[in-house]
């Protein structure tokens, strides 16, 4: 049977990939937000055109006759983009989300390569070879396993992570014979598991607290589109991607745990989102 992994590691790039990187991230959601209110506008009319993502690919050439900047980032993200965009459609019509909204700056920064025939990547060399950047440097922390199939570059903080999408063939695993646990989330205890267990997840300390609102304040203050303004605003996401980092990494920990130790997990039917 076939298995799809992620590996997640840290990048290096130099001043003019992390410019590009920018640059790519920044036209992709000019190009899902375009997208976006075409659809809105066209169902608008009278007689409304039925849009799909290869129809809006193939507009892509006339809105780069007008948008020149598009040229200079690679081709491939901005048709993922699209089709990232008619995902969202498809699981709003399935009741499976909400309509799509605009993405934004500083939530949205990422950006996919979806064709593995313009990867390569060196193991050895620590460094991955992308379309229009060349060889980013990476930090490979554990083997990689497995045909490339895709590569996500996202921005967490000032930090950019390059995520490769590999598929590799495996044996089929047989049942787990073991243990039964029931596990109960919760505000106070994060998890809880029937066997008396609990799992708490890392919070924000008063002095994290105290750092937080500091910057924030310091927001407030500052004239929008100035350029400390943009300073205080990635001093902050750095805070709140180390806060999210660590509690991710625990979480994983966990969950991984739970999966180690139990054949059967049984889940209460919760709406986690509320």
């Amino acid at each position: 049977m076939l298995q799809k992994t992620a590996y997640k590691f840290r990048a290096y790039p130099d001043p003019e990939q992390d410019r590009l990187f920018r640059q790519t991230a920044g036209c992709c959601r000019l190009v899902y937000n375009l997208c976006l209110e075409q659809r809105r506008l066209e169902r608008l009319r009278s007689n409304p055109r039925r849009l799909t993502a290869t129809s809006q690919i193939n507009e892509l050439k006339d809105l780069k006759a007008a948008a020149p900047f598009l040229k200079d980032v690679p081709h491939h993200p901005l048709q993922q983009a699209i089709r990232d965009l008619d995902r969202a459609f498809q699981n709003f019509f399935d009741k499976r989300a909400a309509y799509p909204k605009p993405r934004t700056r500083f939530r949205h920064e990422s950006f996919r390569y979806p064709d593995p025939l313009q990867i390569k990547l060196d193991r050895d060399g620590q460094r991955i070879f992308l379309p229009k950047a060349g060889w980013v440097r990476l930090r490979i922390h554990r083997e990689i396993v497995g045909d490339v199939k895709n590569v996500t570059i996202s921005r967490q903080g000032t930090w950019w992570f390059v995520s490769i999408a590999v598929e590799q063939e495996i044996d089929k695993p047989d049942l787990k014979v073991g243990s039964t646990t029931g596990i109960d989330l919760g505000v106070a205890n994060a998890i809880a598991t029937s066997d008396g267990e609990v799992f708490d997840l890392p919070r924000i300390n008063a002095q994290e607290q105290r750092q937080l609102a500091a910057i924030q304040k310091t927001i407030a203050r500052r004239a929008k589109g100035s350029k400390n303004r943009l300073k205080a605003i990635l001093r902050l996401r750095r805070l709140q991607a180390r806060h999210a980092r660590r509690r991710a990494d625990a979480k994983h920990k966990a969950t991984s745990r739970l999966v180690r130790d139990h054949a059967v997990i049984v889940v209460e039917d919760l709406k986690v989102r509320n």
